[in-house]
């Protein structure tokens, strides 16, 4: 075999990575999705991650531009992964990377139970912007994940003791520290605005102030040339005044 052929079958190991990776995150989504939940929002598991110091995607995937080794290694992973399929829920619970599947959602999967269905579900709600909170009761931190479309309020995550406040509570929490955050942001658009305006105002009057000046030179400038002229006149005149009789 020659050297060219290695390295064509090793650099073909990259895109077989790729697949083999593709296969193995949908067989995870369907696998969350028949036991009812759903892997967390891509936003806010980069959130957890990036507070918890866990290394992000890409450095992970860094492995997967190694001809030989990268293929190996999702093999392996593929392998552990069927053997530890049927601890996937509890795992998943304990590393906080899951949320149970809403009715809607529920509904969409039982009418067509595929990879399909679970990989448009995760993509739609990676499609939502999500906003965070955070909340402290004492020295104990919780952060609370939500989305708001047309002022309606859907807590999607909590994290810390708010996790067993009463649904409710969460809400109204939340929603108090909008409304105080919103009346915040008017009175800072109306400080904005009242700046604005006085800059405005100190803008016209400097120009304004402005052309007064210059006025005020234009006329100098006119009555300097005008006694100019004048004086010349006068020179014009002394020429050609008349020195004896015999002149006139």
């Amino acid at each position: 075999m020659e050297i060219v052929e290695i390295i064509v079958i090793l650099l073909s190991t990259i895109p077989m990575t790729k697949v083999v990776q593709i296969m193995s995150y949908t067989t995870l989504l369907k696998d969350l999705a028949d036991l009812g939940y759903k892997i967390l929002p891509t936003q806010i598991a980069e959130d957890i991650m990036q507070e918890a110091k866990v290394p992000t995607q890409r450095k992970r995937n860094i492995r997967m531009w190694i001809p030989g080794l990268n293929l190996a290694h999702e093999f392996i992973n593929r392998i552990k992964y069927n053997a530890d399929r049927p601890f996937l829920l509890q795992h998943a619970k304990e590393i906080d990377r899951v949320l149970p599947l809403s009715s809607e959602e529920e509904k969409r999967y039982q009418k067509n139970p595929s990879r399909i269905t679970s990989i448009l579900i995760t993509n739609d709600q990676n499609k939502k912007r999500y906003k965070w909170m955070m909340f402290y009761e004492g020295n104990e931190k919780s952060e609370i994940w939500f989305t708001e479309e047309n002022e309606k309020i859907k807590i999607v995550k909590v994290t810390g003791p708010f996790v067993h406040k009463p649904i409710l509570e969460q809400y109204v929490i939340v929603k108090e520290r909008l409304e105080k955050s919103k009346i915040t942001e008017n009175d800072s658009k109306q400080i904005e605005k009242m700046e604005n305006a006085q800059s405005d105002i100190q803008n016209r009057y400097s120009k304004k102030q402005e052309l007064q000046k210059e006025s005020q030179n234009l006329k100098k400038r006119k009555q300097a040339s005008l006694e100019q002229e004048n004086q010349t006149h006068i020179k014009i005149a002394k020429l050609k005044k008349p020195t004896s009789k015999f002149d006139e």
